[in-house]
């Protein structure tokens, strides 16, 4: 099957170093290619039908990698998925700018990323122990349930959809790198995530 064909000809012992990093990296670039144009869904159609359909697309993904047999297309599907990451977390995230006070915007993010964090550690060691007793279909088909869970919960929350002025697209791009420290941010960010999660996270284990 898929998890097959992605391990390679090599030994089991000995999967190909390209073929387990290729899963990451296409989801990452699904993300990145989703970012701008995800920041601009938000402003144009508002929060919480981004966030749904972001959901659901990685919902839709992981069950389609599940029937799929084609390496190929299973790594498009993952890139997808990271598209749906991308709309869920940037319009979580501007949700939860939006909705605080000045005074309180660092701790309600920190907040934000602290579940991330925490939900990465717990979903790993379930993952695993679902890899390793139910199958290698499991956590995809697991994931999609609690993607179609979290697309029912933003979609009974109760707090306001803000929706912006309307203004042109490139206008509020440019706006926006031209805010102080975004770029240089923005650059530190990347590096950051290049060696913590690029080079240690995946390779590391390798």
């Amino acid at each position: 099957g898929t998890f097959d064909l992605l391990l390679g000809d090599a030994a089991p012992s000995r999967p190909s170093t390209p073929a387990l990093t290729s899963n990451p990296t296409v989801f990452g670039l699904g993300k990145w290619l989703a970012s701008v144009p995800t920041g601009l869904a938000v402003d144009r159609v508002g929060r919480r039908p981004v966030m749904i359909l972001g959901l659901l697309v990685v919902a839709l993904s992981d069950v389609t990698c599940v029937l799929t047999a084609h390496a190929g297309l299973f790594l498009g599907l993952r890139a997808l998925a990271g598209v749906g990451w991308a709309m869920f977390g940037t319009a979580a995230t501007t949700v939860m700018i939006d909705q605080r006070t000045a005074a309180q915007r660092g701790r309600a993010v920190s907040l934000l990323f602290m579940s991330e964090t925490a939900g990465l550690f717990l979903g790993s060691l379930a993952g695993g122990w679902l890899y390793v007793s139910v199958g290698a279909a499991s956590p995809f088909l697991f994931e999609a349930g609690c993607m179609v869970l979290g697309s029912r919960a933003v979609a009974r929350w109760d707090a306001p959809d803000r929706r912006p002025v309307p203004s042109p697209e490139r206008q509020r791009l440019r706006a926006a790198l031209g805010i102080a420290g975004v770029t240089t941010l923005s650059h530190t960010s990347a590096a950051l995530t290049a060696v913590q999660t690029g080079l240690m996270v995946f390779l590391f284990p390798l």
